[in-house]
């Protein structure tokens, strides 16, 4: 499934001109360039308020928030390693500062230096143990490096202070997954889509837990919701095409769950042979999820035109 988004700054590094310290004018040039590019972050600009930032912290490097929100702005255009640039001056300028210290953990984490991003996300925790964004971030950066135990238990942080937040409880079940814990896994899974139905890794954990717990036929229903809310994840189809084989559905749509897995999804282009093989299915056997998927593979056909 795709990485999810970074997450908006919190209070202390939004703050704007309230951040400012007290013996900087509104007048001086810094300040213009700053409260501009501010402007232009919220008015969903980064590259301008790249710009502006940028000029702003040539012209005074000692100014915390200015360095903060560079880091904001290049987070935006993805350019993290430049991020992780700017939030490092800001926490050298500010290092009690919490939301620093998460960014910067964060943009880390983005880079691929999740041993960096650790040190980062452990320091904002201990700073701010309520933090549950940074438990959660801290939970994901422990699960990579096989740490699962001390993932669930930043996990469960995060759910605690954060309850009504999805992506905590699907990663939690996740990691139960990963230590075997299926009926724990479905709990938070379960819980996860009450909060969130739309999306897609949810219903594919709680598919994968099902199966596993040996309910096949509740494990295909949340393997093909999967599916209708991302179509382009192989995973999905090849579990749904597995599910379907453990239920003893042996016909023609579990290999073309296969199939499907193999071909469409991966490479994103069509194959004229499956789809004829679809389009000949008679009438009679066509169930809705067999139509639905014709109707897939025919509007990806008509719009991308990659039939091979």
């Amino acid at each position: 499934m795709p990485d999810r988004p970074m997450p908006e700054p919190a209070v202390d590094e939004a703050q704007g001109a309230s951040s400012l310290p007290e013996d900087i004018g509104i007048r001086d040039q810094d300040t213009q360039l700053f409260l501009l590019g501010e402007s232009a972050l919220k008015m969903g600009n980064p590259g301008g308020a790249t710009a502006l930032l940028e000029r702003a912290v040539a012209i005074n490097p000692t100014v915390a928030v200015y360095h903060a929100r560079l880091g904001r702005a290049r987070a935006l255009l993805l350019r993290f390693d430049d991020a992780v640039e700017a939030y490092r001056r800001a926490v050298s300028l500010s290092p009690q500062s919490v939301e620093y210290q998460f960014h910067l953990g964060l943009c880390l984490s983005k880079t691929g230096n999740t041993e960096a991003a650790l040190v980062a996300l452990d320091h904002a925790v201990k700073l701010n143990p309520g933090h549950g964004a940074a438990h959660y971030h801290l939970g994901r950066c422990l699960q990579k490096t096989g740490d699962v135990g001390n993932a669930i238990a930043h996990y469960e942080r995060a759910s605690c202070f954060e309850p009504e937040q999805a992506d905590a409880h699907t990663d939690l079940g996740g990691a139960f997954m990963q230590l075997g814990a299926v009926n724990a896994a479905v709990a938070c899974l379960r819980r996860a889509i009450e909060l969130a139905p739309g999306r897609p890794e949810a219903h594919f954990n709680l598919g994968r837990a099902l199966r596993a717990r040996g309910v096949p036929i509740d494990a295909i229903d949340e393997f093909r919701k999967a599916i209708a809310l991302e179509p382009l994840f192989p995973e999905s189809w090849t579990e749904l095409g597995n599910a379907l084989a453990t239920y003893g559905v042996e016909d023609e749509s579990t290999e073309i769950c296969h199939r499907l897995a193999r071909e469409h999804p991966v490479s994103r282009r069509l194959s004229a042979e499956l789809l004829r093989d679809l389009l000949l299915l008679p009438a009679a056997d066509e169930s809705a999820f067999i139509r639905g998927i014709k109707a897939l593979l025919l509007r990806a056909w008509t719009e991308r035109c990659q039939v091979v």
